[in-house]
């Protein structure tokens, strides 16, 4: 079931900004690459979400002329599910780091083991790459 199906104040949000077409595929492609991640990371990033939108939405009236592409790239970027990490071992050469940007968790899960789950304080990938990536992806 798609997350605009079960989150109606975000698709609402969508319709009223007028990119419910440009923005619900990208966003939902973002939320299901955290699928089998741990529960929290999946929720939070669900509410979290449907704030931003909410947010962005409640702008229009007092900014309709606003940059809504860059203030949810901005906003993306500061999403706390960038914060948590999962790592896996690659032999004797270190570790790899799930990139949600590129990959699903369960993409980067299948290609070994022992994945390991850890809160950062920094975005990974950084937040200027977060945004970027979704000025490219969300215009």
């Amino acid at each position: 079931m798609s997350y605009f199906s079960q989150h109606p104040r975000a698709r609402q949000a969508l319709d009223i900004l007028n990119r419910q077409v440009q923005w619900s595929p990208i966003l939902e492609q973002l939320i299901s690459r955290y699928n089998d991640t741990p529960d929290d990371i999946q929720s939070t990033l669900k509410v979290e979400v449907e704030e931003v939108l909410m947010d962005l939405a409640s702008m229009m009236d007092r900014m309709p002329k606003a940059p809504l592409g860059r203030m949810l790239a901005r906003r993306l970027s500061g999403l706390e599910c960038f914060r948590s990490r999962a790592t896996k071992k690659r032999g004797k050469k270190g570790s790899n780091y799930w990139n949600p940007l590129e990959e699903s968790f369960d993409e980067f899960n299948k290609k070994g083991h022992d994945v390991h789950f850890y809160n950062a304080s920094d975005a990974y990938p950084a937040s200027d790459i977060i945004s970027k990536w979704s000025q490219e992806n969300l215009q």
